[in-house]
């Protein structure tokens, strides 16, 4: 029986929700001359930091509280076997779609370098290529910031590592409690990472304040819906802060924008969960169900595509540059969501593979 509750609905809603931030956050225009992204240059670098450095980054954090808090739901005990079954599950899940879409990406890259060899009628530099993107370990870490060569899932990486430590993370939310939250929340805050583990501490807090939540029996949509209010008045003006300070003052700039990432997140699971109780929002299964799909696809092959040709069209001023800053993503989700429909309808099995079984 399908469940209907406000907390699965909502987490059903924010699926796709949160991939559509995922995609305009991946949007923003990083200068070719080196130069920063700052609110003095004009309406569109404003509007790349609102959304993409702004209200998009809650979406991230809110993925990690509902994968940790998923991860351990109905728990009662925890021993080896259950670990190693959880560990089962999601080598189907997580670590097969995660090699699967890196080797697309990849794949893809070599047959757009043969492709611009070809039309040059030259010889491409395989080698060159492969040194390039860092060999083999562009499964795991290309060296470009972190990401592998498919960069928007290192967000992946991050779960599979997460899910390997879990005995360590259920253990540490049942025993430090709130307090080790907090205490997990200042190294967040103050940028200490665990190291070149493929493990960030923003998916440490927030995947242990979701399994936290779990293991304590706690209905995260009701918990946040009460301080959804209280949150979003503390998100606001951090945004506010975020928009000023970014490019302008780094210390401030850094702080208030994980801070905000918190409250931010908060305020939006919230809010989601309180209009989706009143029937303002409704679930598409569609949406929801492709949410992955269009993750794993639109970083290093459509949203590329859609942003270089829509810059052939649209004029290079401001105005031009804002429409597509907006438009590339939207053909992009649009696109991929139809993509998904037809291969889910056509090859359900092979659809079952690429999303890890998250289809309907």
């Amino acid at each position: 029986m399908k469940d209907n509750s406000v907390k699965s609905l909502t987490i059903e809603w924010l699926r796709f929700f949160c991939i559509a931030a995922v995609v305009l956050l991946h949007a923003v225009d990083i200068p070719v001359d080196g130069s920063a992204i700052s609110y003095h240059n004009g309406p569109y670098d404003s509007v790349q930091i609102i959304f993409s450095e702004g209200l998009c980054t809650v979406a991230v954090p809110i993925f990690f509280i509902i994968s940790g808090y998923l991860f351990f739901i109905k728990l009662e005990q925890w021993d080896k076997k259950i670990w190693l079954d959880k560990l089962k599950r999601r080598a189907r899940t997580l670590l097969l779609p995660y090699l699967l879409w890196n080797l697309i990406a990849i794949l893809f890259s070599l047959g757009m370098l043969y492709l611009r060899a070809k039309l040059k009628g030259g010889t491409p530099d395989i080698a060159a290529w492969y040194n390039g993107m860092g060999g083999i370990k562009a499964f795991w870490d290309t060296g470009t910031a972190g990401f592998p060569f498919n960069y928007p899932l290192w967000f992946l990486r991050e779960l599979i590592v997460l899910v390997v430590l879990s005995p360590l993370i259920y253990i540490y939310a049942k025993k430090a409690g709130i307090v080790g939250l907090v205490l997990l929340f200042a190294a967040y805050i103050l940028f200490l990472q665990p190291g070149r583990l493929g493990l960030l501490m923003v998916g440490l807090f927030y995947f242990t304040l979701g399994a936290y939540l779990s293991i304590r029996k706690i209905d995260f949509t009701e918990l946040f819906k009460r301080w959804r209010i209280v949150a979003a008045c503390i998100a606001v003006p951090l945004l506010v802060t975020i928009f000023f300070s970014f490019s302008n003052n780094t210390v401030i700039w850094k702080y208030s924008y994980r801070v905000f990432t918190l409250f931010g997140a908060v305020a939006t699971i919230g809010i989601v969960a309180s209009l989706l109780q009143k029937g303002h929002l409704k679930v598409r299964p569609l949406l929801s169900n492709s949410a992955f799909f269009v993750y794993a696809a639109h970083g290093t092959i459509v949203l590329p595509l859609m942003q270089s040709v829509l810059g052939k069209i649209l004029p290079g001023n401001q105005i031009g540059l804002i429409i597509r800053y907006f438009a590339a993503p939207l053909l992009t989700v649009v696109l991929l969501v139809l993509c998904y429909w037809c291969l889910n309808r056509w090859l359900p099995k092979t659809t079952a593979v690429l999303t890890g079984g998250r289809t309907n």
